[in-house]
């Protein structure tokens, strides 16, 4: 989307190198032999924001997978079959970066979407509230995603979607692609931000990006002025075409008048 001069925009500052992952972490994933999926609604998302009985329907769908499972969850939970590991804290950004992973099952919220397409992993949207509806129909609309509904879906739902974004590659050739846009640039995020930072300080604000908007009054800003010269003017054509028909139409009267008293 177009930006103003002074507006850098700059996505990933948060991401870093990956860090060498905790021993049984790293057990869990080096042994999944089918790949590993990650189900996280990130800091912000709590449990009992969800239906009843979402527990259960996730439990039930994830004992049919033959992929190992990491479920970030602030609670533990009863009857997890063994290829479901829960946590209330996981390095996420670190995992997703392992070779094992195949799906992230996500709230989509911004940061979380910039770190699968950051380390390319497929995404399985289940929005939650706010920007997450938008980022997840963004997702869907380019065809990076399945978007389904957390409050209402049914195991057999979650279970097709998953198998839907594995199955297909077009999922992940896309957030390959969409990967390599994100990352082939010239400086990564933080060389930008220390930059821009930088380059403003060295020019005093750098006034030169500096929007002439921003110093206009709101009549301007709005084009009112523009506006009003411009009804000024229609003004003024309608006017002179209703002289313009009324001088004939008195004309045209006065010549028929004329003519039948002659």
């Amino acid at each position: 989307r177009p930006v103003l001069p002074g507006v850098v925009e700059i996505a990933g500052l948060h991401i870093s190198e990956p860090k060498p992952l905790p021993q049984d972490l790293k057990d869990f994933m080096d042994g999944a032999e089918h790949g590993v999926i990650l189900m996280s609604f990130g800091s912000n998302v709590d449990s009992s924001w969800f239906a009843e009985g979402f527990e259960d329907m996730v439990i039930s769908a994830f004992q049919q997978l033959p992929q190992r499972v990491l479920w970030k969850w602030d609670k533990d939970l009863p009857n997890i079959s063994p290829n479901v590991k829960l946590s209330k804290w996981l390095p996420q950004s670190d995992l997703l970066m392992h070779p094992r992973m195949r799906l992230f099952i996500t709230h989509c919220g911004v940061l979380s979407t910039q770190e699968a397409i950051y380390r390319r992993v497929p995404i399985l949207a289940l929005p939650v509230f706010c920007d997450q509806m938008d980022n997840a129909d963004l997702l869907v609309r380019t065809n990076l995603t399945i978007q389904l509904n957390p409050q209402k879906i049914t195991s057999e739902q979650l279970l097709d979607g998953i198998k839907k974004i594995l199955s297909n590659p077009m999922y992940k050739r896309n957030m390959d692609r969409m990967g390599d846009l994100m990352t082939d640039m010239p400086l990564t995020s933080r060389q930008q931000a220390v930059f821009w930072s930088e380059y403003a300080i060295r020019h005093q604000g750098a006034a030169h990006l500096h929007s002439a908007a921003a110093d206009m009054s709101w009549t301007q800003l709005l084009l009112l002025d523009v506006v009003a010269t411009g009804l000024l003017i229609f003004l003024v054509v309608l006017w002179l075409v209703k002289y313009l028909f009324l001088s004939v139409l008195r004309r045209f009267i006065f010549f028929i008048s004329k003519f039948k008293v002659d």
